[in-house]
């Protein structure tokens, strides 16, 4: 990873179990849009440390701070980690500053999120001044084991239609262009190569607990070109409106689609989704605040509004797991313990978590070798082991019955004071 000119935070040639799955992803823009009711109808913001390839007329925000590297927990068990750099102006927590940041998120069963987040604070503090929508250009060069032979479709609310040409996809009635529809899975779209393997596509609608309210994205697939953002790119800049005002899908990749070809190609998502500042308080208006800096002191109150796709795996073949195990006996006699010994069979470097179920309403997770369990009523109980290798597949091995005799089972007195 590298904080880049005016591109924000890029990641480059990421591979999961060895496998290329993401060439890079950066951030070459943001857009301010007040929609006309402030001074200027809005603004380009750039982060990074200046200077960079692209050049352009964006508002420069430098980085704040070192790019760091965090674990990712749920409850105590690590479940992947996170490459985050925030960026800031000089004067952030006053109004017309602005604080953004970036958190690249890899989860250890393959799937990733490319996350953008704004914090304020727009300009001014009246309630009835347009506040801004912030809308991030976010370039994604993806990859499915490599950067060619990828394809890209379209979710329709019935079926999967494979995009024969560059395209944009809007979250507004548009005649084939909009809007999204999502599956019973909330995907949208798919990158997938000719092998069967590929990534779907999952857009935030709220789900991530990240203070994101959805994504309500403008997408974008272009075939990959390196002048079109393998470096720092300049500031979108057509003829007439400025691309930072646009409610439409001009956001800027618009300018890359040409009506190429992009079957079995090497390809590039671009993803700006929008954010809209609220800055009331939930008492005030029902919502509560999004998008918004009350003051950047310490400790700072904020209301950050993230925002970004999660990819998820699917078709990888090339490993897998066979559950299997055996135990020391079928006929336990407490005090005895039983001895499982897990004989799965493991193809290829995949990861591979274990679940136990030993039938007696007890269960154990890990044991890639042996783990004991001891038996404290009478009766047959039917063990299983499920070895989960993610994007592998899954496999569950069923035991032989095992009998347990307790000739004297007890329970502790109680006695009352």
């Amino acid at each position: 990873y590298e904080t880049t000119g005016t591109d924000g935070l890029r990641v480059y040639d990421v591979a999961y179990q060895g496998r290329i799955v993401l060439t890079s992803a950066s951030l070459p823009e943001w857009h301010v849009d007040y929609n006309g009711e402030y001074a200027f109808p809005g603004f380009f913001d750039v982060t990074g440390c200046g200077g960079g390839s692209g050049g352009g007329s964006g508002f420069p925000i430098p980085p704040f701070g070192e790019t760091e590297v965090l674990d990712m927990l749920d409850d105590s068990t690590v479940i992947g980690f996170e490459v985050v750099q925030d960026f800031r102006m000089e004067m952030w927590g006053a109004a017309c500053n602005y604080r953004y940041e970036q958190r690249y998120q890899f989860f250890v069963d393959g799937r990733f999120r490319v996350v953008v987040g704004a914090y304020g604070r727009g300009c001014g503090d009246d309630p009835a001044m347009q506040q801004p929508v912030y809308r991030p250009v976010v370039r994604i060069d993806i990859a499915v084991d490599g950067d060619a032979n990828d394809s890209f479709a379209v979710w329709d609310g019935q079926q999967w239609g494979v995009q024969a040409t560059e395209t944009y996809r809007t979250p507004y009635e548009s005649p084939g262009f909009g809007p999204h529809t999502l599956n019973a899975a909330n995907v949208g779209w798919w990158v997938m190569d000719t092998g069967g393997a590929g990534f779907y596509i999952e857009p935030g609608v709220g789900q991530f607990s990240d203070g994101g309210l959805g994504d309500n994205p403008f997408v974008y697939i272009t075939l990959h070109k390196p002048e079109e953002g393998d470096t720092d790119l300049p500031i979108f800049s057509p003829p007439g409106p400025s691309y930072c005002c646009n409610d439409d899908h001009l956001q800027g990749p618009d300018i890359f689609l040409n009506d190429e070809p992009i079957g079995n190609a090497n390809l590039v998502l671009w993803y700006v989704p929008q954010s809209i500042t609220d800055r009331l308080d939930v008492g005030e208006d029902g919502n509560g605040r999004s998008c918004w800096t009350v003051n950047g002191g310490d400790p700072p109150e904020t209301y950050p509004c993230f925002v970004g796709p999660m990819f998820i795996p699917f078709g990888f073949t090339d490993g897998g797991v066979l559950a299997n195990f055996e135990v020391n006996s079928t006929t336990i006699n407490f005090p005895e313990t039983a001895v499982f010994s897990n004989t799965s069979t493991i193809t290829g470097s995949v990861p591979v978590n274990y679940s136990w179920d030993f039938g007696d309403g007890t269960t154990a997770f890990g044991g890639n070798e042996n783990i004991e369990h001891n038996f404290l009523i009478n009766g047959v109980f039917t063990p299983t082991l499920t070895a989960d290798a993610f994007v592998w597949g899954m496999d569950t091995a069923v035991g032989q019955p095992i009998t347990v005799n307790v000739e004297n089972s007890f329970l502790p007195f109680i006695q009352r004071p």
